[in-house]
């Protein structure tokens, strides 16, 4: 039985099917690019999936609509014996990226999904393009964890913005925040420091 199959047992308008498999596509689109397997994909790796859309401006609606149907077939393989669990869960995210989980992550569990997440081997990446892009994820990853910035006030933050000999980045004001300095935690330094390299006069 396929996945369109599964869907259809479950009584589901055509064009319903047709969303959920569209979403399946991009993610298994998503695992590819970053050299993941999605049925055996890790929680953390869910985690930066969302923080990447995120990064690209998608709502936090159209986000849980893609999770759903991620979940779906997640299910799907379960009915088929290929997993016993579903990796995604309760995870859902809500107003402006906020996540709402089945058990809150404490900070401690945040830092080590940034570490986990900065120190994937160089040897995962298939092609250059692909490590610059992750080490684009590590700055915006590490400023969601320590400094707790908002999706909208990242796109406000320039290269300027950022001190590395003061250890420390100036976040702009936008029309629901007040613009502050923010300290910078020594594990973000390196990890800005090599992309801020990699631009080469590029933009963030």
């Amino acid at each position: 039985m396929s996945f369109e199959e599964y869907l259809q047992k479950k009584r589901l308008a055509t064009s319903t099917i047709g969303g959920h498999i569209k979403d399946l596509e991009r993610f298994k689109n998503w695992c590819t690019a970053e050299n993941l397997d999605y049925e055996t994909i890790a929680y953390n790796d869910l985690l930066e999936f969302i923080q990447q859309a995120w990064a690209r401006g998608i709502g936090s609606q159209r986000i849980n609509s893609s999770l759903n149907s991620i979940r779906k077939y997640y299910n799907y393989l379960i009915t088929k014996g290929v997993l016993t669990k579903n990796p995604i869960g309760y995870l859902r995210v809500k107003n402006k990226g906020k996540k709402v989980l089945h058990n809150i992550l404490t900070a401690e569990e945040l830092e080590k999904v940034y570490r986990e997440y900065a120190n994937k081997p160089e040897w995962s990446f298939r092609e250059k393009k692909h490590q610059h892009i992750h080490q684009r994820n590590v700055l915006i990853l590490g400023l969601l964890v320590y400094q707790g910035i908002q999706v909208g006030e990242l796109r406000k933050i320039e290269r300027s913005n950022i001190n590395l000999k003061a250890g420390s980045i100036y976040i702009p004001s936008t029309s629901r925040s007040n613009s502050r300095t923010l300290k910078l935690s020594a594990e973000q330094i390196l990890p800005i420091q090599q992309y801020l390299f990699s631009l080469e006069g590029e933009n963030l």
